[in-house]
């Protein structure tokens, strides 16, 4: 993002979901980004937003929300870890948060069996671990 925006209408598809400790939410991944206040050309392949509200969100599903958006911050010292230089390469262009719980817009269904599959197996095997 050239520039932050605090109040973005989102509308993208969930590729991943991090749950935080405690109550604190998800952190989501999305792709297939469309801003409405950026033209296409100026739009992050993906952004990356914190949900405090994330009660049934699934990878593959097609969500709007309003978000705050930034630019991933820069090294803070020479030499320190570089967030954005990280983020680049996972393709992140943008990270933020939600003002309010996502709206479910469709859901592709194949994704998602996969994906809690994927999330399902990841659990037995961390109760292993």
């Amino acid at each position: 993002l050239e520039k932050p925006l605090k109040f973005a209408n989102v509308e993208a598809t969930i590729e991943s979901i991090e749950k935080l400790e405690g109550k604190r939410g998800s952190r989501v991944v999305l792709k297939d980004v469309a801003i409405e206040e950026l033209p296409r050309d100026k739009t992050p392949r993906k952004i990356r937003l914190t949900f405090r509200k994330d009660e049934g969100l699934k990878a593959g599903m097609r969500i709007k929300t309003l978000g705050n958006l930034d630019a991933p911050s820069h090294a803070v010292l020479p030499g320190a870890y570089d967030f954005r230089r990280h983020l680049f390469f996972e393709g992140i262009g943008a990270v933020g948060f939600s003002y309010k719980a996502a709206t479910l817009l469709k859901e592709d269904n194949a994704f998602v069996f996969f994906e809690t599959m994927r999330a399902y197996i990841h659990s037995v095997i961390g109760q292993i671990a």
